[in-house]
This record gives C-alpha cells, sequence and structure tokens, in this order.
C-alpha cells in the first residue's frame, strides 16, 4: 500500500518574481491560485536506413524549455503589477518556482498570454502563460 503521508499540498507551492538584480532578489506573486510547470524536451529525431524501421533519438539533442501556467487573483502587490508590468511591456520575467518538497525552479521567462478577467459578482482574476528563455536552473531537493 502506498504512504499517502508523501503527497504535498498544492497550496505550498511558491511563485516569485525577481527584481532583475544580481544576485536576484525574489518576492512571492500574492493571489495565485494555481501554477503549473512543464518541461518540455524536443528530441531530434535521427532515425536512418540503419535503423531497421525502428525510430531513433539523439540524446540530449535538440531544445529544452520550461512554461508556466498560472492563474490567479488579482490582489494590490508589488510583485503582481511587475508582472503584469514586464508582461506588457515584452520583457523578461525573471522567476522562482518553489514546491513544498523543496524542489526549486529558476529561469527567464516571456510572457506569452497575460488576460485579466472579471465578473459583476466575482473578484478580479488573471491568467498567464509564461515560457523560458535561455538556461534553466533546477535544484532538486534530497
Amino acid at each position: 500500500m502506498p504512504n499517502l503521508t508523501t503527497a504535498f499540498r498544492g497550496r505550498d507551492a511558491a511563485l516569485r518574481i525577481g527584481d532583475g538584480g544580481d544576485p536576484q532578489e525574489y518576492t512571492l506573486v500574492a493571489g495565485v491560485r494555481t501554477n503549473a510547470v512543464t518541461i518540455n524536451n524536443e528530441p531530434v529525431n535521427i532515425t536512418n536506413f540503419g535503423s531497421d524501421g525502428n525510430r531513433e533519438w539523439l540524446p540530449d539533442g535538440g531544445v529544452q524549455s520550461m512554461s508556466i501556467q498560472v492563474d490567479g487573483v488579482v490582489v494590490d502587490s508589488a510583485a503582481w503589477k511587475r508582472a503584469f508590468q514586464l508582461a506588457l511591456n515584452r520583457q523578461f520575467i525573471p522567476v522562482q518556482v518553489e514546491y513544498p518538497n523543496g524542489d526549486v525552479f529558476e529561469f527567464d521567462t516571456v510572457s506569452t498570454t497575460f488576460a485579466r478577467n472579471g465578473a459583476y459578482n466575482d473578484a478580479e482574476t488573471f491568467s498567464t502563460t509564461l515560457e523560458s528563455s535561455g538556461t534553466l536552473t533546477v535544484d532538486l531537493a534530497t
């Protein structure tokens, strides 16, 4: 039987935005309800006549990237305003994602979509998709 005590609460995952300094200082983006990080690997197909009809991939070839999808509530937060302004200006957004087990991802992103939504009987919400640019730093907890 699996040990269910190793599960993590999703609400403990944190999305932070960098200040652009060196070293980078990160601030929690308040109002985030969900964030999902996806690692994308684009392999290089090296299948040839000698492959006997089987597909073959070049190890460590192609492009690796990360995507973050975020949804949340608009709040009066300096970090949220900075993220929105950087997206509006089409500038890099340095981000850090930390999970409750201690895994940390850090990388520069660009916002490919940034939406603000409001209904007459609900809080104003936002959603964004962030795509990595450059080196990905991944620190997996032991």
